[in-house]
């Protein structure tokens, strides 16, 4: 009974297998979807056949080009996160004996939300001669199409509806503000505002006068005006003499407060020992924010690009081992040496910072007779240029010190050779430490490389002599340089920032060092005092500390330079006291680096407060 049961049970499985066999057939289509983008998209299909039926669905570029979706082998397909595409979607069902059958292809339309307008790049303020042509311009994203309007002091300008506002001959009544509004279909927002402003002309350099005096000297008037953007600052009016129309000497490069004058007056006392006497000056102005060295020397400049095979990777480039130097040196003046830029005009552009020249000459003979000159090696800030502190430089450059300045790895950009502007790293001091340490190293045996064999500075150096500067960042890197390496015998470091630097503070500099800080209450600013102080307190030389009437940024170039950057905490520089502050820096900076690198002491670092009343809180070892 039960084996006769089995056959019949076997027979009957059979029949029914029989009766399903044939092609599996789709009783309801996959369909058509319309989503917003992100969210989820679900297809589904009803099949019969002889079971089990397999499913594999697939995305189809058109009716015959197509690729299986992996995992998806159920009746339904799930897209997650869906987003624009051009795929159709379909599936194959396949029944128990191999027959199969394909769907139908279903669309899948994904909506995009509307983005509301933002503005990337923003219309900046301008100042333009009259008569010239001006140019706003925006940069807006979000979903397009967008629609512009253009507004002046709040006012709308018919027909100014472009991404551009273009303003032909302008005159004196088209100075103010100017702003956009960028109109699309999710909302609308308003640019900042740009300013412009109108000025006259340049008037170029020129000579208003020459008159013999009596004596047979001869008295020169130069006359030339900027515009009233750089009121502000100083211009250099380099003059070269010639007794004879071919041979031409530098005579004089005298400066020129804008803001209060717009004529010089030179008196060339050696005019009586020549029966002739030309003298010769550029059109071109030469504005430089900063004022004259007090030095007896010109002041030479010139960078080099320094390579470490051993360090690679530098501003994220893999195969980069190399960065750029400024020297500042004692200098020989020549007839037709113009002063050189400060920074090259992308790195300008890039801060922004006006286009400004400086008392430096590029490349010139080192001056004559001069030998074993003090070197000192400069670190800029976090963020900062080898060039922030250039005032400086050619300030000691022109007192017959040779300074070295890096860019680190941490600056805020560099100019490689090329012209190729590379972003710095942002990097945390404990991250910096060792990179910059490396970058004073390679500085270090170059320097003595050069000393040795370069056609300019062989023999100029005194290895023997040198003293580190650094601002910020650089300061606290200055103190550690000169407390773990024995060729370093004195520091100067400007404001500070020593909160990180864990063994210095613990230990000390071990060295002479003048310490300078700022004077605003911030947390922060209170922080890096107080790390100072007690850095002041270890010190086991001659040491010194005050405090100067001036903000933190006061210590770089933004004591004479009125840029668009806006420094934090609501500092705003330059001011005359930012000014005159930068003057009591660079006094006791020289002061420090006579006393200690070339045994002359004027003194002024007994208390600078007595010659300096921005100076107070005064301390010495």
């Amino acid at each position: 009974m039960k084996i006769e049961l089995n056959i019949l049970t076997a027979g009957a499985l059979l029949a029914s297998l029989a009766q399903g066999f044939g092609q599996p057939v789709i009783l309801t289509q996959p369909r058509a979807q319309t989503i917003v983008a992100g969210t989820t998209a679900i297809f589904s299909v009803v099949a019969t056949g002889a079971p089990p039926l397999s499913y594999q669905w697939r995305s189809y570029a058109n009716a015959t080009t197509f690729a299986n979706i992996p995992a998806a082998t159920n009746d339904t397909l799930v897209l997650s996160n869906a987003q624009p595409t051009n795929q159709r979607f379909g599936v194959v069902v396949t029944e128990f004996g191999g027959l199969s059958v394909t769907s139908i292809l279903a669309r899948l339309i994904v909506m995009v939300p509307a983005v509301p307008p933002s503005i990337l790049i923003q219309p900046v303020s301008q100042v333009g001669y009259i008569g010239e042509a001006i140019t706003f311009s925006l940069v807006a994203t979000g979903t397009p199409p967008f629609s512009y309007q253009w507004r002046f002091n709040n006012t709308t300008l018919p027909n100014k509806t472009s991404s551009s506002l273009v303003l032909i001959g302008v005159q004196p009544a088209h100075a103010g503000e100017y702003s956009a509004v960028v109109t699309n279909i999710a909302g609308a927002v308003t640019s900042q505002v740009a300013r412009l402003s109108i000025t006259a002309p340049w008037v170029p350099h020129q000579f208003a006068g020459i008159t013999t005096l009596p004596d047979k000297t001869a008295s020169l008037v130069l006359s030339g005006s900027v515009a009233i953007a750089f009121k502000p600052y100083f211009d250099l009016y380099p003059v070269d003499v010639s007794s004879n129309l071919r041979d031409w000497e530098w005579f004089a490069t005298p400066l020129l407060t804008n803001a209060v004058a717009n004529t010089i007056f030179l008196q060339d006392t050696e005019a009586k020992n020549f029966p002739h006497r030309f003298y010769r000056t550029v059109t071109n102005h030469f504005v430089t924010p900063f004022p004259k060295p007090t030095g007896p020397h010109s002041v030479g400049r010139l960078s080099r690009l320094l390579t470490d095979p051993s360090r690679t990777n530098r501003y994220n480039i893999p195969t980069n081992s190399s960065f750029m130097v400024t020297f500042w040196y004692p200098a020989k003046a020549e007839a037709g040496v113009l002063p050189t830029e400060y920074m090259e005009k992308k790195l300008a552009s890039f801060i922004p910072i006006p286009y400004f020249m400086c008392h430096s000459y590029s490349n010139p003979p080192f001056a004559d007779g001069l030998t074993n000159c003090p070197i000192i090696i400069y670190s800029h800030g976090a963020g900062g240029y080898r060039v922030e502190n250039a005032e400086k430089a050619e300030e000691l450059a022109s007192h017959g010190y040779v300074v070295v300045s890096v860019d680190h790895e941490d600056c805020g950009a560099t100019v490689l050779p090329g012209d190729n502007l590379v972003l710095g790293l942002v990097l945390s001091p404990f991250d910096a430490l060792p990179s910059r340490l490396g970058d004073i190293q390679v500085v270090m045996d170059t320097l003595s490389q050069l000393d040795a064999s370069d056609p300019k500075l062989a023999g100029r150096l005194k290895l023997g002599r040198v003293g580190i500067l650094g601002w910020s960042r650089g300061g606290g890197v200055a103190g550690e340089i000169c407390r773990v390496d024995g060729r370093f015998k004195a520091a100067v470091l400007f404001a500070p920032a020593l909160w990180w630097a864990t063994n210095l503070l613990e230990t000390g500099v071990g060295k002479p060092f003048v310490c300078m800080v700022e004077s605003t209450d911030s947390m922060l600013a209170a922080c890096w005092r107080v790390c100072s102080e007690s850095l002041f307190n270890k010190a086991t030389q001659d040491a010194f500390w005050f405090q100067i009437q001036a903000l933190h940024y006061t210590f770089s170039q933004d004591a004479w330079i009125i840029n668009d950057e806006q420094p934090p905490v609501g500092e705003s520089v330059p001011t005359a006291a930012t000014r005159s502050a930068a003057v009591t820096m660079r006094a006791c900076m020289l002061s420090f680096f006579n006393k200690y690198l070339r045994n002359e002491d004027d003194h002024l670092l007994d208390d600078p407060s007595t010659v300096y009343t921005n100076v107070y809180n005064f301390r010495k070892k």
